[in-house]
């Protein structure tokens, strides 16, 4: 009986898609499980699996893809912030100095206290207050520059060849002790120590003032000084340049206008 049942299992294995087909019994049932297990133990073929690759390949670049763009817009506003602060904090600068001057004056070019360099400039006149006597004790002339980027002291700026050639940078000038006043033993009445014309603060080159100090890299061409009356006219914008992207903050230059308080 036993070696029947073997022979008749041998076969049909030889073809074991028509015996499963059209066979029935507890024979059948056996060959049905030895058919599934053949085909399970097969595995992926070559062209699944290149496929698979495929697809991976596809999913892994757009997921690379969108993480590069990722990184590269964070970068970017970075930057924007980063300059944006700047401006913000020189702009406040600026005009803080202004409001404190009692005279201001503004010229361009080699008219910029001697500075060849300079594409315009604001030259200011401030006064400093002895504290006990309320009273002005001397006047300081300070002088704002708008240069080309190239001309600042390579101390003071980072390696920027783009920058160099395509921006400028405002810097001071500061003369102490511009004009001493007399200031009387008794305080009352105090007398008036009229400022100085602007004109006095006109030569920076003499070896008597200190500077340049850099107070704003990166200036796009768009900024400007301008002098309306005893107002002065701000507008400043930042530009650097990164893998080819020009990136100007704000996008249009902040413009300020700022009066002086101290005026006599």
């Amino acid at each position: 009986m036993y070696g029947s049942v073997r022979s008749a299992i041998g076969a049909r294995r030889q073809d074991h898609g028509a015996d499963v087909r059209c066979c029935s019994g507890t024979i059948c049932t056996e060959l049905r499980k030895y058919s599934m297990k053949q085909r399970g133990a097969k595995g992926f073929t070559i062209v699944e699996l290149l496929v698979a690759a495929v697809i991976f390949g596809i999913v892994l670049a757009g997921v690379g893809s969108f993480l590069i763009g990722g990184l590269r817009f964070s970068g970017a506003a970075t930057i924007a912030a980063d300059q944006l602060r700047e401006v913000n904090d020189a702009s406040g600068y600026l005009s803080d100095m202004v409001r404190r001057s009692a005279r201001l004056g503004s010229s361009t070019g080699s008219d910029c206290g001697g500075d060849a360099t300079a594409v315009s400039c604001i030259s200011l006149v401030v006064p400093a207050a002895d504290t006990a006597a309320r009273s002005v004790e001397w006047y300081h002339g300070v002088q704002f520059h708008l240069i080309e980027r190239g001309t600042v002291p390579a101390a003071q700026r980072s390696d920027d060849a783009w920058a160099d050639d395509n921006t400028w940078a405002i810097v001071e000038y500061r003369k102490l002790n511009l004009v001493t006043c007399t200031v009387p033993a008794a305080p009352n009445p105090v007398p008036p120590c009229p400022a100085p014309a602007v004109t006095a603060t006109a030569t920076v080159t003499d070896g008597s003032w200190a500077g340049p100090y850099l107070v704003l890299d990166h200036v796009s061409d768009l900024s400007t000084f301008e002098v309306v009356g005893d107002s002065v006219r701000l507008a400043i914008q930042v530009a650097t340049s990164r893998r080819g992207t020009i990136t100007a903050t704000p996008t249009a230059p902040q413009e300020i206008v700022v009066s002086l308080r101290n005026v006599d």
